[in-house]
């Protein structure tokens, strides 16, 4: 492939690559809010159990289920994140390793 269809591949990946970081925009805010919903959850539901609303057992079970969710939002928004870092970079080093194939 000659340079110039190299630097227009290289161009329509980066128009991708911006179309790839609104998702990865919005995926990552819509988990934030999951997230912090559930730090909601658990600081009214502490609270409660503070207040003697809620007892004991139920708080342990519950913050312990909203806890295992939020690990998981996390997790999620790690890999969204190492994602998108690495979407457009290794696009082009694989555009540019083709490029040098023959040579190669």
């Amino acid at each position: 492939m000659d340079d110039d269809i190299l630097a227009g591949v290289i161009a329509a990946l980066k128009e991708s690559h911006a179309d790839e970081r609104k998702y990865h925009a919005e995926r990552l805010a819509d988990l934030q809010l999951q997230y912090e919903k559930l730090q909601r959850r658990l600081d009214v539901m502490y609270e409660g159990k503070l207040d003697g609303r809620i007892n004991q057992e139920f708080y342990d079970q519950k913050s312990a289920v909203w806890k295992r969710e939020q690990d998981e939002i996390l997790r999620k928004l790690e890999r969204h994140h190492d994602a998108n870092r690495s979407y457009l970079d290794e696009g082009v080093k694989l555009l540019e390793l083709t490029q040098h194939a023959v040579m190669l």
